[in-house]
Order: structure tokens, then sequence, then C-alpha cells
């Protein structure tokens, strides 16, 4: 991969864009990331890959090379993963790149991407997601780099949160 023909990506599709309906057709089960680490893995242009996958969301996290379209990756990965055709799903799913798929991520782990704003179950579920591309050796050097802060991230706002939090009365 020479320096400056490649790309961060996430594209996927949550709560805001699909239905329950939709995305529990694309949900990863915990049984099945590992496999699905690896297949994404080793598409064609992705370098390192996360997958992260709950009820609320599920995106992919990818280094690609500048010229792919990101949805394009994520329909190849359905239709060797699951034999599934996504094709007409096109606009339910989001896609950013580089600075801006970096952004999404640090605020996924904050809690405020998700349904209910500061909710910090997701940082839990976004550290699997990793330790699961780690096992299978998908995380690269951008990958780890990006997690890592965004973890960093998660737990400040978690910590931000409980103590702006009210004390309990009894």
């Amino acid at each position: 991969m020479a320096p400056g023909n490649w790309q961060l990506v996430v594209c996927g599709t949550d709560h805001k864009l699909s239905t329950l309906e939709q995305r529990e057709a694309l949900q990863i089960g915990h049984d099945q990331i590992a496999a699905a680490h690896s297949i994404f893995g080793d598409l064609p242009g992705v370098y390192e890959s996360v997958i992260i996958s709950t009820c609320n969301r599920i995106e992919f996290y990818f280094v690609t090379g500048k010229d792919r379209e990101p949805f394009e990756s994520i329909k190849s990965f359905y239709l060797k993963f699951r034999s599934l055709d996504i094709s007409e799903l096109g606009d339910r799913f989001f896609s950013r790149k580089n600075k801006h798929a970096a952004d999404h991520l640090l605020r996924v782990c904050a809690g405020l991407e998700s349904m209910v704003i500061g909710e910090n179950q997701i940082l839990g579920q976004v550290k699997e997601a990793y330790s699961s591309a780690c096992a299978v050796k998908t995380a690269g050097k951008v990958i780890h780099r990006l997690f890592h802060q965004a973890f960093r991230v998660g737990k400040q706002a978690k910590e931000l949160a409980q103590s702006a939090a009210p004390p309990l009365k009894c």
C-alpha cells in the first residue's frame, strides 16, 4: 500500500437510515463475526478492517484504495458471506472517508450516535469487534491507532457523563 494511495472508510447503516427488519438481515452474530472479519479482510482492495454489528448499526471500517467505491466492497462481502444481494439497500447506507470516518467512530464510542445519547454499551461492543478483527489479523496500523484513540475518547465521555450526573438522594 503506497503512501497517499489509500483512504480510511466507514460504510454502514444504522437506526436513522434503516428499519430494524433491514438491519436484522445484515447483522452478523457473535458466532459469525470472526468468519465475517476474515472474509471481508480477504476482499480485493481491503487492506485493514473492523466490522461493528449491533442491533442498531452495522458498520464496516476499512482501509482501501482511493479509487474504490465503499458500498461496492460491502455488496461484495454480503454476496460472498451470505449469498445476499444488497444492491437495493444502497440508499440506506452512509459512507464517510478519512477524517470524517475517524470522527464518526469517535462519536460512536462517545455514545453520540446511539438511539439514547450518552449510552455507553456501544463502547464495549466496539471493543469486542476490534478484538475479533485483531484475532484474525484484519486490523493493521491505521485501524489500531484509530480504534485506540476512539477507546480513549469513549472512556473520557463516560467519565464526563458520570461526573456531571446529579447525586442520588436517598
